[in-house]
């Protein structure tokens, strides 16, 4: 969101002369080298001002640190002059990015939507490495703090010049993308897809919409390409719209499947299809295809115990993936010829629709028959409540704590057991007790 404060136009000022003649900048104070930036970011349980005088004997090229006066005092006179005082350094660190960003001579590929933006991100960064030097956005941190610290990686402090940097884009509200955008400056853009997110500050898919489309329409309006998948209404309204933006069919042609989920193929064909931009050949990205993984909690199948396997996909949910989710699991349920379960839990940021949503999921998951459903939290208890279906959920519980004290009555016997929910019910901790 928005911060509360700016930079004043002299810190502005300063910070572009201190970017002028620096290698790079690193919020990391192990990561100081000579000609570097050191930006001391402070947090709840730490202050980046306190490693300061650490840093010296690395030879840092300056530090941008939040009012500070004793810190500033305590420093040598040769790094007050390098020095820039800021309202908030975490400010000074998105300039920066902004900054150096301009300054990169690679190309930077931008990941939004509101599903799969890691797994295709993962995706991406393992084809191109195949062929080039390539940075990446580590886990999932792709926000206010994750995006400059993603473009710390242009300059290595090691010098090394990076060919193309993959930077997921993640939104929570109104305003949060115009201003990611302009510090990523992306060539290439893609869109996963439109659905529910974030609702409780977009409101409504239309909300989503306006607020994704963004990266889109900035990466045209710059000379930039965008790709998005076909049968996405949503995204296919920027094609109608004759946008420069190509629609990329939601299977991968030519080329021998790693996947048999049907959002990870179309995620892939998107990833294929920015290789090729690239200058990718067939052989080359097949040759990626036939190591790539999918990464940890967003849909690896794993077995816990003989026939009980669990599609561990507790990461992030919302109605399109949890419905996808379903799909896919109960896919591998079948291709096993094992019974088919569902252990779901809530849904957070969507607002006035939380009820709807939720209701929408607990109905599409009875649809499919599956041999039990047990739900976890209070928003599916209520939805349960709402629909009058107790006796077709086997298992409800209001918290997690409860659930993993029943652990053995929800792996109950062999089976297919997905295990979805959004990231703060933290499932994976049902999935590792003993």
């Amino acid at each position: 969101m928005t911060p509360s404060v700016s930079l004043l136009p002299q810190q502005l000022s300063d910070l572009d002369v201190l970017c002028a003649k620096a290698r790079g900048f690193v919020s990391d104070s192990r990561q100081v080298r000579e000609g570097i930036i050191f930006v001391a970011l402070r947090g709840e349980a730490f202050d980046g001002a306190n490693f300061i005088e650490k840093t010296l004997s690395a030879q840092p090229g300056a530090f941008a640190v939040t009012q500070n006066k004793s810190v500033h005092a305590a420093l040598p006179e040769s790094m007050r002059e390098r020095t820039v005082l800021v309202e908030d350094a975490h400010l000074a660190h998105r300039h920066l990015a902004k900054n150096f960003r301009i300054k990169f001579t690679g190309k930077v590929i931008a990941i939004g939507g509101s599903n799969g933006k890691t797994s295709t991100k993962e995706f991406l960064a393992h084809l191109l490495a195949s062929k080039f030097r390539i940075v990446k956005t580590q886990a999932s941190q792709n926000g206010e703090l994750g995006i400059p610290k993603t473009l710390e990686q242009l300059h290595p402090v090691d010098g090394t010049p990076v060919d193309l940097a993959v930077i997921e884009v993640g939104i929570d509200g109104p305003g949060d993308m115009i201003r990611h955008v302009e510090i990523v400056r992306p060539h290439i853009s893609v869109l996963t897809s439109i659905g529910e997110e974030h609702l409780n500050l977009l409101k409504n898919l239309e909300g989503v919409f306006r607020e994704e489309r963004i990266l889109a329409d900035w990466c045209v309006d710059y000379g930039g390409r965008v790709v998005v998948p076909q049968g996405d209404e949503f995204l296919e309204r920027l094609v109608r719209e004759g946008k420069a933006i190509k629609a990329t069919p939601t299977m991968l042609a030519k080329f021998q499947q790693p996947f048999t989920q049907k959002h990870f193929v179309s995620n892939l064909a998107l990833c294929v299809s920015v290789a090729k931009m690239l200058g990718m050949n067939d052989k080359e990205i097949q040759f990626a295809l036939d190591t790539i993984a999918v990464p940890e909690g967003r849909g690896v199948l794993r077995e816990h115990a003989p026939k009980v396997w669990v599609y561990e996909d507790y990461y992030n949910a919302n109605s399109a993936s949890m419905k996808a989710g379903i799909d896919s699991s109960g896919d591998a349920a079948r291709a096993k010829d094992l019974p088919f379960h569902l252990v779901l839990g809530d849904m957070f940021d969507l607002g006035d629709q939380e009820s709807v949503v939720h209701n929408q999921v607990l109905d599409y998951a009875i649809s499919v028959k599956p041999h039990s459903i047990t739900l976890i939290g209070e928003r599916f208890a209520k939805a349960v409540k709402q629909m009058g279906v107790e006796s077709q959920v086997r298992n409800a519980y209001d918290t997690l704590e409860e659930a993993i004290a029943d652990r053995a009555k929800i792996f109950s016997g062999p089976g297919v057991y997905l295990l979805k929910g959004s990231r703060g019910m933290r499932l994976e901790g049902l999935c590792r007790s003993k």
